[in-house]
């Protein structure tokens, strides 16, 4: 049991690193696209919650439209 709990440890841990790993691309990339810095981490910040959450219930429910 507990080499299972320190195996799902490890893959929390890689899968936060590329996590990160991509915001920083992203941002640097919005940068590079000519955002400000205010811009780019307005946009960053979007782009997390977009991994993190998803699309909200009430954009789920209206569909593709």
């Amino acid at each position: 049991m507990e080499e299972k709990r320190k195996l799902n440890m490890e893959d929390t841990i890689k899968s936060v690193g590329v996590t990160a790993e991509m915001g920083l691309i992203f941002f640097r990339a919005t940068l590079g696209a000519g955002a400000t810095m205010e811009e780019a981490m307005r946009m960053t910040q979007a782009y997390f919650s977009a991994i993190l959450f998803g699309r909200p219930p009430a954009e789920l429910e209206q569909g593709d439209e």
